[in-house]
Formats: structure tokens, C-alpha cells, sequence
């Protein structure tokens, strides 16, 4: 794909066989669809996360183009949006780069994280900036967002979101402060008492993973090393739990 090389930040990878299922899928997903051709390969026994010669995947490869139908279709079919390339970039990349904060919002909702770098030490940030698309700014400013609503998480503020996504974004049906400020809101409304804390309530903020939250506040956040569809409780064992601190509980 020589025409599209000059535009990126990195180099596109190439299929083995591109008439195979996994070639297919790839080209596909460069072109945005149709969806029901991608969803027909999908359906079969082709791996959604599988790699081209850079470890790009097609959810990487629709995110880079910016193709908001084809990324929120792999995403259904459970594409990782922290997947590895050879270069350490993501999806997440792919899709600040694109310009498109569509995209960006599908990924940041399936779990994509913005602490992510690749071997260059660029996050997501660097390669929107780096993207110079016209609508670029709304990327931008939706990471700003996501930083906003961590930072009033972890300093225990209000949240005051002015912008939403409709406003980024015509056509978009979803109120991006509504999808930041909820799960805000939902903890300070819980505040539950020490006594029943058996499991720390968890909340999603966007780019950031999963957080445990805790009143008083207290947050623990970090970049899962397994998917937890693959954690399965050990058969035949006893659940161990025990807390390891005022706000931290150990389970097997």
C-alpha cells in the first residue's frame, strides 16, 4: 500500500496471503466495510485480533483511517483496543491520529487506555498532534476531557464538562459529559460504609482503566496484564480474600 505510506507515522504492515480470511479482513478494514462483508468473516472462524507482518490488527488499521462503522463493528466482535503492534503502538493511536473523535470515544469505551506509549515514548496525545486532520481538535479535546474528569476524580472536585460530544462532533448521538460525569457521580452517591466494603465499588474512567473508589476517596488504577474473560476462579478451591490495607482487598 504504497499511496498511504507517506502518511502515517509508521509503516503499514502486509498479509502473507491476501486472499485468505485474515487478508480479507485486513482490506476490509482499511476500506471501512461494508459491514456486512465484515461481519460475514467475522462470524467465521477468522481471528478478529490477528496480525499483519507489524502486528497491526484490522481494528488498527480502521482506527487509522478513521472508519467509525468498521472500528464499533470489530470492537462487537471483541477486537482489543490495547493490542500491541510491532512498533508498541494501539488502536488507540491509530485512532487519535485519524482525527476523529468517534472512533476515539468507541475505543475509549471498549477500554482503551491513553497511558500506553509506543518504543518512541508517543502516546495517543503525540499522535494526534502529530495527525494535523482538520478536525484534529476534537480528539485533542476530548483527551483534555478524559484528563479533566481523572483529575477531579483523583483531587475528589466537582466536574464541570461544558463541552459534550455533539457538540465535537455533529451526528453523534451520546453526551460526552454525560459518559464522564455519571460514573462520577454514581460513586459519590454510593459512599458506602466500612463495614459493608467486602468489594470496592469499580467505576470506568475513560482512557485511564478501571478505578476503585473508595470513601474516603481512595483510588487504585492500573494496566491489566490479562484479559479478565480469560481469569477463571479455581476449581475445587476455597475463595481466599484478606485485606492488605484500610482500603485494599486481596482476592484469589
Amino acid at each position: 500500500m504504497p499511496s498511504l505510506r507517506s502518511r502515517f507515522p509508521m509503516e503499514l504492515g502486509s498479509v502473507r496471503d491476501p486472499e485468505a480470511q485474515l487478508g480479507r479482513l485486513h482490506r476490509l478494514a482499511l476500506a471501512g466495510g461494508p459491514g456486512w462483508g465484515l461481519t460475514r468473516l467475522l462470524r467465521r472462524v477468522v481471528q478478529v485480533d490477528g496480525e499483519n507482518s507489524a502486528g497491526q490488527t484490522g481494528l488498527f488499521l480502521s482506527a487509522l483511517l478513521g472508519h467509525s462503522s468498521a472500528v464499533q463493528l470489530l470492537l462487537t466482535f471483541g477486537a482489543n483496543p490495547n493490542h500491541r503492534c510491532l512498533d508498541g503502538s494501539t488502536p488507540v493511536h491509530a485512532g487519535a491520529f485519524s482525527g476523529r473523535s468517534l472512533v476515539m470515544l468507541h475505543l475509549l469505551q471498549a477500554g482503551g487506555d491513553l497511558r500506553l506509549h509506543d518504543q518512541q515514548g508517543r502516546t495517543p496525545w503525540d499522535w494526534a498532534e502529530q495527525g494535523g486532520a482538520k478536525q484534529s481538535w476534537e480528539v485533542l479535546e476530548l483527551l483534555e476531557l478524559c484528563r479533566a474528569h481523572m483529575s477531579a476524580l483523583v483531587h475528589d472536585g466537582e466536574l464541570v464538562v461544558s463541552a459534550s460530544l455533539g457538540q465535537l462532533q455533529a451526528g453523534c448521538r451520546h453526551s460526552l459529559c454525560g459518559s464522564l460525569s455519571l460514573p462520577w457521580r454514581e460513586c459519590a452517591d454510593r459512599a458506602p460504609r466500612r463495614e459493608r466494603i467486602r468489594r470496592p465499588p469499580r467505576i470506568s474512567a475513560l482512557g485511564f482503566g478501571q478505578l476503585s473508589c473508595l470513601r474516603p476517596l481512595g483510588l487504585v488504577t492500573g494496566i491489566p496484564l490479562a484479559d479478565p474473560k480469560e481469569l477463571l476462579p479455581a476449581q475445587g478451591e476455597p475463595d481466599r480474600t484478606y485485606e492488605s490495607s484500610s482500603h485494599t482487598l486481596m482476592a484469589k
